[in-house]
């Protein structure tokens, strides 16, 4: 027979030393969470939008062009989940979910542009193929 696990209350405390030594070694922490990893993403497909902008309108390139207006799609995106998970982590008392269904509505809404955008090419495509 195997032994019994130790009692719940000696695995975990809820002292004011265990709370502030878990802040500490979250403050050192070298991972950065998901909020700053969005951000992080979000400057960078933001930055790459601009340049190929930029570069697509003094070219005169439409591949450059539309590969923008495609990155800002992903910008919106991006922006989309940084601000889910933003308010996700809020805290609640009146909501019986609490703001973590805000990740839930974020993602759909994500879904929502990508099949907008997605039936837009294919229209794009059907006028193309038409018009040949």
């Amino acid at each position: 027979m195997p032994p019994s696990p130790p009692p719940l209350s000696d695995t975990t405390s809820n002292s004011d030393d265990d709370l502030r030594e878990r802040k500490r070694r979250k403050k050192r922490s070298w991972i950065p969470s998901e909020k700053n990893r969005l951000l992080f993403m979000l400057m960078l497909t933001f930055s790459y939008f601009l340049v190929e902008l930029i570069v697509g309108e003094v070219t005169n390139s439409n591949a450059l062009v539309a590969d923008a207006f495609h990155m800002l799609s992903d910008v919106v995106a991006l922006g989309v989940a940084f601000f889910s998970v933003h308010i996700s982590t809020k805290p609640w008392e009146k909501n019986t979910y609490g703001y973590a269904r805000a990740e839930v509505l974020g993602a759909m809404t994500n879904a929502v542009f990508l099949f907008a955008l997605c039936f837009t090419i294919l229209i794009d495509s059907f006028k193309v193929s038409v018009t040949l």
